[in-house]
């Protein structure tokens, strides 16, 4: 049974026994004004299909999918911001975090605690 959410702008399907892979970034990791940019192009390519009333083509589609996750992770990796996560007793203190529910909320597969942002994959 699939369960939909909304908390912010963004929706998500959740499922039971469903594994999910999550990227937590810190604060100032990536700015503002980059935000900003990314989100103009993606309503940019929707407005252009709207006003052709037509659905997205396959490079939109694709270029949509860069800019949701792989633009984001390449932006990410060049550890932008304050990397606080590179301090061993910080990221230490990230891992008990995700391990504390370990086992009875959820079962964490693996998880990569990097300066600037922390990836999780977890049932």
């Amino acid at each position: 049974m699939a369960i939909l959410r909304c908390r912010g702008y963004l929706p998500h399907l959740e499922s039971l026994n469903s594994t999910y892979f999550l990227t937590f970034r810190l604060a100032g990791s990536v700015p503002r004004e980059v935000i900003e940019s990314w989100k103009f192009e993606r309503k940019e390519i929707s407005k252009r299909a709207k006003r052709q009333s037509r659905p997205h083509s396959e490079y939109e589609q694709e270029r949509l999918k860069y800019l949701f996750s792989a633009r984001i992770e390449k932006y990410l990796d060049r550890l932008h911001g304050e990397c606080w996560l590179k301090n061993p007793v910080i990221a230490q203190m990230v891992v008990d975090a995700l391990k504390y529910f370990e086992g009875t909320r959820y079962h964490l597969h693996a998880w990569c605690v990097m300066p600037n942002h922390l990836h999780v994959v977890f049932t």
